[in-house]
């Protein structure tokens, strides 16, 4: 399965904190975290979707762009 997330370089003191229904706790047992290859060529978003991530329990590695993605993943099987 893929998922495809686009981040907008945003100020994200504009960003509410809290949404009713969210939780900042994770999402999933921690013995059902997922280990995720995230490809971004913003440092800044690839802090942010790192952070939020890791902070709902999942594994994450980065990368700066695609051919990196490929080689990572091909590493991995």
């Amino acid at each position: 399965m893929w998922v495809r997330l686009t981040l907008e370089d945003a100020a994200l003191d504009a960003l509410p904190t809290t949404r009713p229904g969210w939780s900042s706790e994770p999402a999933l047992p921690s013995d059902s975290s997922l280990s995720l290859l995230v490809a971004g060529d913003n440092p800044v978003n690839q802090m942010l979707i790192g952070a939020l991530l890791k902070k709902m329990g999942h594994r994450v590695d980065l990368v700066d762009n695609g051919r990196a993605a490929v080689e990572a993943a091909a590493a991995r099987r």
